[in-house]
Formats: structure tokens, C-alpha cells, sequence
């Protein structure tokens, strides 16, 4: 094994399986890297290939009082452990506390880094280096060894005198010792400089000449592809099968799949005309309640963060809000100096401009998903096959506009916050909170008509050249609180195609789990992937609505960015009947002019309008943000860089205090949410984030000062 990636730790513990199964032995392994595996038994020992492995660099390791043993959680699986005794299972809870502080540490560095780089390389300059002047030092060492000689040469001569004066020996033995101090301290100074230099230098040329590999494997394939579809195409044309291409073609071209090549996209975006869909209201109605949802009255009954009791709340007036904001502007950028650093990397930690993203954050995007949550109203009371057909329209909903957004939205800092009251319009209301930065995670919670929606939005991304794939990790829970039936869902893989060559379209694809743990209802939804060649409508989704018996109660089908239809299944049958199908979503008309303002829709447009009564830490007040928003990208960049720049300040002031409790042998308490807390869901077995309900007490309060300066 390589030494830097040699075992800290390895021993057999108890891991739970499962209620049949229990606790059962095997064998775990902790490396220097901050990976956690465990290997099962065979006839002739241990495997030796992990059955699986977690990065505590984005887990959490904490004591479960339940069982004395101790639980090793991630974002997409847990671990619950038991050790031969108490002394071992403090010791490996020591052990992996350290190798996740250690693995966190390198990982904030590798950041760094990578910022430092892509400032250097978005400002076209060269970084003004922090390492102290080589050539400055190197004068202090010859003037100190001059002034060695010089000192030794004067004390010479005493030392032959007969007559030897001990206080005059002694004082220049004293100015030799400083003096020598001196060199060795600038000796060591030079030398530490120049090995980081050496070593940050080999980095990046090793970095460098990965990603170049990479590029150049990329780029042949894509030539070769091209090339094989040219051949394709002309193969067709010359047996007469030119015409199918050709529909195909204009199929995929027609199927508002949001394409635009990515020069273009930096400098001007474009959008193809989405009228193939069915729409609900009046573009140019600038009435907020016109999206098809359930009207309201003066008053509604609003689930308060108290407990499951609903209590009348008077609504406040429904106010009027923005229809527009600044078109995008037209800046170019270079876009090879910021792709280089994005390949095989984690999208959501690299530094970017905003001339790749749009003008709302992570948070705001999250919360986009409650678009069309009348879906949830009109759920509440059903049966509960039925009840599974509503919940899955919501949970396509969230997908209606990732075919048209080509733009990165921005990475929020450590507790930032977004909160959305619309109990006016829409009666619920939510808020949002970047709760941790190892791994980049938001929590949201939502208080709706007759329901409850909390989520967690951590992702792993990863650029490959050719395209870029995004793929959600947790889930996203909903509750009723008549029946309390929980509903559990994931989410499905979102890719951007032509990257570097051609046009940019996305794509969904994959299998949405939706469980009902209340009654072990089921559906799977599947989202087709795109077929070039296909006869079939593109961005296709489909599923049956299962209960515990398995047996087939509905069926759901439709396409991801345009509507949804439910159809009651006969007994035994898994095809409905087209007279059966009755549409329960669709998809809003775009507003004119989206294309010029990140094809927003006006749902988009209102999320980022000022607030007043919101958090300091509240997205809205984002400064970089806002100026983007407004169309001053310079200036946008360089309040970016001090607002990552300062989160980096407080992230390096938090390591050295946990370096200095991990040294005096002391526990270190990390970052806590402000507004969550995090718990066990029972019936997933996953960590999950729930509101304290404080937030929206504080706002009627006004009292924010418990929160923290984050821009």
C-alpha cells in the first residue's frame, strides 16, 4: 500500500444488518485518507474487496445511548457499530474523529488552493505570491553571516590575550549565539518557502498533467463519436433513411431541451420556443394566485412550528410582486481557464465567476421545488393510492424548468438562510439553511395547508469533460397531518451534455423511489433517458403506485417538463385505460422574454426580490448576488472572492481551535445550524434535519443577534 495511504486502524467490530440478522462481525479498516471500509468473512478469512465504504470526511461520528455503540452516518448510508468493550469502542471513536478532523483538513486545503488558482485565472494575472521575497532573505542571511565573521574576529583576539576578560568574552559569545539564532531562523524561514513553493508547484504539474490526460482521452472520443454519426448519417441517407433521422432530429431539437453553445450561453442566452405545452394562466397576469392553485380566503389555517395543531393565522394582504428583472448582460469570459480546474472535481467546491451562474443561490433553487405544492394541498384527504399519485406530480414538478436553466446557481456559505413566506398566496411558508460545508448540505423545512415537507439538498457532482453529471444525495420527506402518513422520496440524476463541444441540452434520468412508510405503499418513477434514435416522446416518466400487497392501484405517466396524468387501474392490470387518464399537473407557461433573464420563470423572479424583516444571513442580501443580478459582473466577481475569502478566515480560526482541543485531549464542538437540528429518522434510519421552529419567533421578534456576520 502507497505510505501516504497506509492503515491507521483495523479491528473486527459488531455491524447491524438488520432485524433478522442483528449484529453481525466483520472486519473494519480506517486509512489515512479518511475512508472507512469493512470487509465480511469467508472460508479463508477476510475479503479482500470492501462490501463498503464511507468518507468521514462527509459523516458524522456520534455515541448511540440506545445500544452503547457508536454510529458512523453519512449522507447516503449509516453504519451503527458495536466494539468488544467500552475502552475500544473510545478508542475507535477517538481514532475516527481524528482521521475525519485530518481528511476535512486536507480537503479545506486542496479549496484553497483551487481558489487561489481560479482567481489567479479569472482575473487573467498572475497571484501576488504570500511566500516572503526570496531575494530580501537572502540579503538578511549574507548580512548576518557577515556580521558572524565579523563578531568571531573580535572575540579572536581576546581569547589570546593573557590577561582574559571573562565579561567581555562572555558578552560576545552572547552576540555570536543571537547572531547565529538569527541565521538559522531566516535559514529555516528560506527553506520552508521554498519546500512549499517545490511542493505546491508538483501539485499543481501533477494536477495539470492529469486533467491534460483526461482532456486529450475526452476530446478523441468526442471526435471519434462525431465522426461515427457523420458516418451514420450518411449511411442512412444513402439506403433512404434520411427522413426518420430527420424527425428524430427535429424531435430532439423541438423538444425544448434547453441548447445553446456554450459561447453563446456566456455571452448571450437563447431559448427555443416551449410551445408544445399546455398551459394554466395568463402570461402578462402579474396575480400571483393565477398559477392554478387553490384561492384563499381573508384567513387560513397555517401549521405552526408548535406541534402537529393548526392554528388561525391572519394572513397579511397579498402583495404585488416583481414580474422581471435586468436582462442578462453580455460578458464573455475564458472559459478554458476555469474548466481545467473543474474536471474530476466536486462541482459544488469549485470557486467559479458569476458569469457561469444566474442570480439566486442554492437555497433559492431548493426552494423552487415549491412551485406547484398546491399538488400537496389537493393530496391531503385522499386515498392513500391516490394520495402516492399527487405526491409523485409534486416531486416531477420540481424538475419543470432544469431542461431550460444552463446556469450553476450560487454555492451559499456556512449558515447562510432563505426564507419564503408566501402563506398570503399559497398558504405555506419555508426556510432553508446551508447547515454544512463538509459535506455542502441545506436543510429546508415548509409548513403547508394540511402537510409538512423537510428536506436535505447535499449533492455529488463531477465534471468528465464531455458532460456533467449531478447526482442528488438524501431525501426529501412529506407528511400529512391528518393520517401522519410519512412519504420518503430521492431524486434522480441530472446531466448537462457538450460541455466543451457543441450544443449544451440537460437531461434527467433514473429511478425516483417514493415510499409511503405509513403503509409501505410504493412507486418508482422512471425517468427515460434522452435516445437520440427514439420513436418515442423524449423526457418520458412513468410508474405504478403499488400498496402492500404489491399489487398495482394507479398508474402515472407524462413527461418531466410539460404535465402528469393519474389513471385507476383495473384488478390485476399494470396498463390503464386512455379514457382513465386525467391530467393532475401542468406545466406554467414561460413568461415572455424568459430567454433574456436566465429563463426564469416568474415563480424565479419573485424568490430574489428584497425582503424587508429578513435575517442579515438571508440570501436576498447576498451582495455579489444582487450586483450580478443587477448586471455589474466586476464587480459581482470581487465581492464573491471576499465572501468566500472571508468563510475561509472562519473555517481556518475553527481548525486551529479543533487542532487545539484535539492536542489537550478535549471535545471540539463544530458548527451547529442555527435554525436545525439534527436527528434520526426512524422509519428511513437516516440523519435528517428538522426546524427548531425559532426562525420565524426571532423574525416577529426582529432579534437577530445570535446571528452571524456572513457577507
Amino acid at each position: 500500500m502507497d505510505e501516504k495511504h497506509k492503515i491507521v486502524k483495523r479491528e473486527d467490530l459488531y455491524k447491524w444488518a438488520n432485524y433478522i440478522k442483528g449484529y453481525r462481525k466483520r472486519h473494519f479498516v480506517l486509512d489515512t485518507y479518511g475512508f472507512l471500509s469493512y470487509h465480511k468473512y469467508n472460508d479463508d478469512g477476510v475479503e479482500p474487496c470492501p462490501r463498503g465504504r464511507i468518507n468521514l470526511r462527509d459523516a458524522n461520528v456520534y455515541l448511540d445511548h440506545g445500544t452503547s455503540g457508536f454510529v458512523v452516518s453519512a449522507p447516503s448510508q449509516s453504519y451503527h457499530l458495536k466494539a468488544g468493550s467500552s475502552t475500544a469502542r473510545d478508542e475507535w471513536m477517538e481514532a475516527l474523529k481524528l482521521a475525519r478532523h485530518n481528511a476535512i483538513t486536507a480537503a479545506q486545503k486542496e479549496e484553497d488552493f483551487d481558489a487561489e488558482a481560479a482567481i489567479s485565472d479569472s482575473s487573467n494575472g498572475v497571484k501576488e505570491s504570500k511566500h516572503p521575497n526570496y531575494k530580501s532573505v537572502h540579503e538578511e542571511l549574507q548580512n548576518s553571516c557577515k556580521l558572524l565573521e565579523k563578531q568571531v574576529n573580535q572575540l579572536v583576539p581576546e581569547l589570546s590575550n593573557n590577561e582574559v576578560d571573562l565579561k567581555k568574552i562572555n558578552n560576545g559569545v552572547n552576540w555570536i549565539n543571537l547572531t547565529t539564532m538569527m541565521i538559522m531562523k531566516g535559514a529555516k524561514e528560506l527553506n520552508d518557502s521554498a519546500t512549499d513553493t517545490v511542493s505546491r508547484l508538483e501539485m499543481q504539474l501533477k494536477r495539470e498533467r492529469q486533467r491534460n490526460g483526461r482532456l486529450e482521452e475526452q476530446i478523441l472520443t468526442l471526435a471519434h463519436q462525431q465522426n461515427t454519426l457523420e458516418n451514420m448519417v450518411k449511411r442512412s441517407s444513402l439506403v433512404g433513411d434520411l427522413d426518420d433521422f430527420y424527425d428524430a432530429e427535429e424531435e430532439f431539437t423541438t423538444s425544448n431541451v434547453r441548447r445553446s453553445s456554450t459561447a453563446s450561453r456566456l455571452s448571450d442566452t437563447t431559448t427555443d420556443d416551449s410551445s408544445k405545452r399546455s398551459h394554466n394562466f395568463d402570461q402578462n397576469s402579474p396575480e400571483p394566485c393565477s398559477f392554478n392553485e387553490p384561492e384563499l380566503g381573508d384567513s387560513a389555517a397555517v401549521i405552526m412550528p408548535n406541534g402537529n395543531d393548526l392554528e388561525q393565522t391572519s394572513l397579511a394582504t397579498i402583495k404585488s410582486r416583481r414580474i422581471k428583472i435586468p436582462e442578462r448582460p453580455n460578458y464573455p469570459l475564458n472559459l478554458w481557464s476555469i474548466m481545467k480546474n473543474c474536471i474530476g472535481r466536486e462541482l459544488s467546491k469549485i470557486p467559479m465567476p458569476v458569469n457561469f451562474s444566474e442570480p439566486l443561490s442554492m437555497l433559492q433553487r431548493v426552494t423552487e421545488d415549491l412551485e406547484y405544492a398546491y399538488l400537496l394541498d389537493k393530496a391531503v384527504g385522499l386515498d392513500p393510492a391516490e394520495q402516492m399519485c399527487y405526491v409523485a406530480a409534486f416531486a416531477v414538478s420540481s424538475y419543470a424548468t432544469t431542461g431550460d436553466r444552463t446556469t450553476k446557481p450560487f454555492n451559499p456559505v456556512l449558515g447562510e438562510t432563505f426564507e419564503c413566506d408566501r402563506r398570503a398566496e399559497y398558504g405555506w411558508r419555508s426556510i432553508t439553511e446551508q447547515v454544512s460545508h463538509h459535506p455542502p448540505a441545506a436543510a429546508h423545512f415548509v409548513e403547508g395547508r394540511g402537510w409538512k415537507l423537510h428536506q436535505e439538498f447535499t449533492m455529488t457532482s463531477r465534471f468528465r469533460g464531455r458532460f456533467l453529471s449531478v447526482i442528488p444525495v438524501g431525501r426529501t420527506h412529506i407528511i400529512f397531518n391528518d393520517t401522519n402518513h410519512h412519504y420518503s422520496l430521492t431524486k434522480v440524476t441530472t446531466t448537462v451534455h457538450n460541455i466543451i463541444v457543441g450544443r449544451l441540452w440537460i437531461d434527467n434520468h433514473g429511478d425516483m423511489e417514493i415510499i409511503n412508510h405509513s403503509n409501505d405503499h410504493r412507486c418508482t418513477v422512471k425517468f427515460s433517458p434522452y435516445s437520440y434514435f427514439g420513436k418515442d416522446a423524449q423526457r418520458q416518466v412513468g410508474g405504478l403506485v403499488l400498496d402492500q400487497n404489491k399489487v398495482a392501484r394507479f398508474a402515472i405517466g407524462g413527461t418531466w417538463d410539460s404535465s402528469l396524468w393519474k389513471a385507476k387501474l383495473s384488478a390485476g392490470s399494470t396498463k390503464p385505460n386512455p379514457s382513465d387518464k386525467e391530467t393532475i399537473w401542468t406545466a406554467h407557461k414561460p413568461i415572455e422574454g424568459c430567454e433574456k433573464m436566465y429563463s426564469f420563470t416568474r415563480f424565479a423572479i419573485e424568490l430574489n426580490e428584497p425582503e424587508p424583516g429578513v435575517a442579515p444571513t438571508d440570501s436576498r442580501l447576498r451582495p455579489d448576488q444582487r450586483l450580478m443580478e443587477e448586471g455589474n459582473w466586476d464587480e459581482a466577481n470581487k465581492r464573491k472572492i471576499e465572501i468566500e475569502e472571508k468563510q475561509r478566515a472562519r473555517r481556518r480560526k475553527q481548525d486551529q481551535e479543533a487542532e487545539k482541543a484535539l492536542k489537550d485531549g478535549n471535545v471540539y464542538k463544530e458548527h451547529t445550524p442555527k435554525w436545525f437540528v439534527k436527528v434520526m429518522d426512524p422509519d428511513t434510519n437516516l440523519m435528517c434535519h428538522l426546524s427548531t421552529g425559532e426562525y420565524w419567533e426571532c423574525k416577529k421578534k426582529q432579534d437577530w443577534s445570535a446571528c452571524p456576520e456572513l457577507f
